[in-house]
């Protein structure tokens, strides 16, 4: 399997020429999952699909016994690693490893706290990367899910058709073994005007800044102006809207399932 995305969106990304140096940086999306789900200090924690490392650097290292960001990108888990190296006193010292989803190279039941956020709208094959992320959960361990909500106003998602688009019960049917927590389902004026327009002309709005430093500022600014917004919009669980959040926990006792492929 060829560990490289099926298309680059680093060029409408803007995050991209940003930094999140503060948890409270870290909204949206980021916000619903840290209200529906309490790290332990005893935990051993995993990100699927860790992108930059600001959920690990940011909020779990500080929380958590053990955390892991895996990610398919290199450029984003060098820039994840750098800033690890940089704030070394800021709790345990993650650990980041380039892999798919589809195939985590991590032995079986060995986190009790993984998260898989904006991961499979992305992947080849949703169910083997929702087999592997049960796999490597222990017993009793949580699994917190995020997606793009599948709702009238799919279309108004920049990277529609390529992302899916996913209903509650497409998502509870992806993890069959494990027991529906919590379901929060949100995001609407944050899809229909904000996000979707407002930011959008803003940002578009920054190419004329010559200075790519000046233009990270800018778009900073967008952003953080932005993102109070959608903390806002998305605090409140609608029942439907642009995004998904289910929390997910594995029985005691449950078998993990079969690999899908050989960890050496």
């Amino acid at each position: 399997m060829s560990l490289r995305r099926r298309r680059d969106f680093r060029a409408v990304d803007l995050h991209r020429l940003m930094e999140h140096n503060r948890l409270e940086d870290l909204r949206g999306r980021h916000r619903i999952v840290r209200e529906l789900v309490q790290p332990a200090p005893e935990d051993h924690a995993l990100e699927i699909g860790c992108a930059q490392g600001y959920m690990v650097n940011l909020y779990l290292r500080q929380r958590v016994r053990r955390v892991v960001g895996l990610d398919i990108d290199p450029h984003d888990l060098a820039r994840a690693r750098a800033y690890a190296e940089r704030h070394t006193d800021r709790g345990v010292v993650p650990e980041f490893l380039i892999g798919s989803a589809e195939a985590l190279p991590l032995p079986d039941s060995s986190f009790s706290l993984v998260y898989c956020m904006d991961v499979l709208e992305h992947v080849d094959t949703p169910p083997r990367a929702a087999t592997e992320a049960t796999r490597v959960l222990t017993p009793g361990g949580r699994l917190v899910v995020t997606v793009p909500g599948d709702w009238f106003f799919n279309f108004l998602d920049p990277h529609y058709p390529e992302h899916r688009h996913y209903r509650t019960s497409q998502i509870i049917e992806l993890f069959p073994g494990l027991e529906v927590c919590a379901v929060h389902k949100t995001g609407l004026l944050w899809s229909v005007f904000w996000g979707t327009y407002l930011r959008f002309v803003l940002s578009r709005a920054t190419r004329l800044i010559p200075s790519e430093q000046s233009r990270a500022t800018a778009l900073r600014r967008v952003n953080a102006s932005m993102a109070r917004i959608a903390d806002l919009d998305c605090r409140r669980n609608y029942g439907f809207g642009a995004a998904l959040a289910v929390v997910f926990r594995k029985p005691a006792g449950a078998v993990a399932p079969q690999a899908m492929r050989q960890i050496g």
